[in-house]
């Protein structure tokens, strides 16, 4: 790890947020609620299969969520 300040042990990652113009700022948000608003419950599952590396990837993405320690 090059130029990596290490924090009680562990490595420490610069956060930096992206940001938008406000207006794209509105369409996304706009495009998120019209997509969430056409959302339905599902009392019926496929038994259509799943390969196993989008399973792996939606759990990777789920243990990005924040939380106090990040973990």
């Amino acid at each position: 790890m090059q130029n990596t300040k290490i924090i009680n042990g562990f490595p420490f990652t610069k956060y930096s947020k992206k940001t938008f113009p406000s207006n794209e700022n509105i369409r996304k948000a706009t495009d998120f609620y019209t997509w969430m608003d056409e959302r339905r419950s599902v009392r019926g599952f496929s038994f259509k299969p799943i390969a196993k590396e989008v399973i792996e990837r939606i759990l990777l993405t789920a243990n990005t969520a924040p939380s106090g320690a990040h973990k």
